[in-house]
């Protein structure tokens, strides 16, 4: 055993295969943790009102407000 990392040879730690997941849900599950419960639903009402992704609704409602904002900076 010489050489060896003491850590791993003592491990009980089985590794495991990294569990694929669809992009939708990878999205969604990333949106959870930034968005609070209400904003996420109008985003849902807005992801189907639209027809589009979770992250389209996103980028477009984060668009749209950031040229408001420079909007009525500039005004």
């Amino acid at each position: 055993m010489s050489g060896e990392n003491p850590i791993t040879t003592t491990s009980t730690h089985a590794p495991r295969p990294a569990k694929r997941v669809s992009t939708g849900s990878y999205q969604s599950q990333r949106i959870n943790v930034f968005v609070p419960p209400p904003i996420r639903h109008q985003l849902d009402v807005l992801r189907v009102e639209w027809g589009t992704t979770l992250a389209g609704v996103v980028r477009r409602v984060l668009g749209s407000g950031l040229q408001n904002i420079m909007h009525t900076d500039t005004e």
